[in-house]
């Protein structure tokens, strides 16, 4: 088998894929590694995350490589839509001219779609889902070839990791597997549903009144913290390489540029939001950070939120407002005066300060709209239904309304008004024991190891075994 790899940057995670070239096994491997190369004992090519995530600057003789032609260029015309938005991460660096991301996209396509083809790769594994602009492309070309992709993603719930093939269907096997269990236990009568641990936990912590859910990387950092993260991302970044170099203290200097800029943004949302009125009959939309994989690639079409927004608040029926809510970590790369401007413009829609709190919010909210947002999920262990406009595991979640056309916005709002399908706490206890049943019991990114329960060798076998035998399944969850 013959593979790409992509992310598994820590010593400790890229133990897996080194497990997994063991035993499945792999006969060549295209590597994309950050910081320090992780060698398997594998005819193997090595490419430096840096290198080529912001410049496309591959180690070849370009001349030598498969030329890109019409037919090809079309079949990607999708991805090309989505990774030209994507490129917006890229302007914390500087701002990117349309064709600057177009040339980076082509630089891009014809170098992994040569290394496709004459590698023969027949397996694309990642990490995390797909959103850096050249780990899409390779996702893109393998999905349009027909190869099989295999990437994860860390869910909300600590040691939980979804597995999918295809970002849109998610957790693909979840959708089918919920309803039969649901069936199932309505057909035996039993009200008594005993979750794996972790699960069981989350649930009461998530169902009690009074426990804090906030996520642990939403949670506020003194300023001696923050001061030494962003010292210790500096001192990451620079290395031996002059020009690298040059390029990290140019993106500190973006940052310090932007500061007053976007202190006089956020003043303008905060002037123009109005008192929160909870005796309003309300849909709460807290905004999405951006960019983020959240929404791109996973909010597809509604990347846009102004597109969200709009489209909701034309279905909301008379005495309806659409609350909506600045991300609290948002910064100015990502939104504009005449985002907020075209918002204030519409009828129904109110915007509500940052430092409302977003619990209350959802308490007295008759629903939560949401891209893919935790503020969704945790609505559902309050009984509130949710309006979703991306792609996430949860959209098969009760109480959930995954929303593609105006129709589907329509119906949903209809459901909301006459409180039909509402998410109870045994059908949500189902969908955690289904939940339970097709994800991995352990962490792909190290930084939820602060919540995790499972020791470092117990996450390396969870994820291995899993891994092994969703490869060997091709893409299907195994069952013992």
């Amino acid at each position: 088998m013959n593979v790409i790899v992509s992310g598994f940057h820590d010593q400790e995670i890229f133990r897996i894929v080194t497990n997994l070239a063991k035993s499945v096994p792999f006969s060549y491997a295209a590597v994309i590694y950050q910081n320090t190369q992780h060698n398997l004992d594998i005819k193997s090519d090595y490419f430096d995350w840096e290198n080529i995530v912001w410049s496309a600057n591959y180690p070849v003789d370009w001349d030598n490589l498969l030329p890109l032609d019409e037919e090809l260029i079309s079949k990607m015309a999708e991805c090309e839509t989505m990774v030209l938005k994507m490129m917006d991460r890229f302007e914390t660096r500087k701002a990117y001219t349309y064709q600057e991301r177009k040339d980076l996209y082509l630089k891009h396509l014809r170098f992994w779609n040569d290394l496709i083809v004459k590698k023969k790769i027949n397996l694309f594994l990642a990490s995390n889902i797909p959103h850096e602009v050249f780990d899409y492309v390779i996702y893109s070309l393998c999905k349009q070839k027909g190869i099989q992709s295999i990437f994860m993603y860390q869910s909300h719930i600590p040691d939980t990791v979804i597995v999918m093939n295809d970002w849109e269907k998610s957790s693909e096997t979840l959708g089918d597997s919920y309803p039969q269990l649901l069936k199932s236990m309505n057909k035996s009568g039993s009200k008594e549903i005993e979750l794996p641990t972790n699960f069981e936990n989350y649930f009461k912590k998530h169902t009690s009144e009074k426990e804090d859910v906030t996520p642990f990387y939403m949670k506020k950092k003194s300023a001696g913290d923050s001061l030494s993260a962003l010292f210790q991302s500096f001192s990451n970044r620079i290395n031996d390489d002059f020009l690298n170099n040059v390029q990290v203290i140019r993106n500190v200097f973006r940052s310090l540029v932007l500061i007053v800029p976007e202190k006089k943004l956020f003043s303008f949302y905060e002037k123009n939001c109005q008192p929160f009125d909870k005796n309003n009959k309300y849909i709460y939309l807290p905004l999405h950070y951006q960019p983020e994989l959240t929404t791109c690639p996973c909010a597809g079409a509604f990347v846009d939120q102004l597109v969200m927004a709009e489209l909701l608040a034309s279905c909301l029926p008379e005495g309806y407002f659409l609350y909506v809510k600045e991300h609290p970590k948002q910064k100015i790369l990502g939104r504009s005066y005449r985002f907020y401007k075209a918002l204030l413009s519409t009828k129904k829609i109110r915007l509500i300060s940052r430092k409302t709190d977003s619990k209350t919010l959802i308490t007295h909210s008759a629903a939560v709209a949401t891209c893919i947002g935790t503020a969704g999920w945790e609505a559902l262990f309050k009984g509130k239904q949710v309006v979703m406009f991306g792609h996430d595991f949860y959209q098969y979640a009760p109480g959930v309304f995954s929303i593609r056309t105006e129709e589907d916005c329509k119906k949903a709002i209809e459901n909301i008004v006459q409180k039909k399908e509402l998410p109870t706490n045994f059908k949500l206890k189902v969908f955690l024991m289904a939940l339970s049943q097709v994800s991995i019991n352990g962490y792909i990114d190290t930084a939820y190891k602060q919540i995790t329960s499972l020791s470092e060798e117990e996450n390396l076998h969870h994820v291995t075994d899993f891994l092994l035998k969703f490869i060997r399944s091709k893409g299907k969850i195994a069952h013992d």
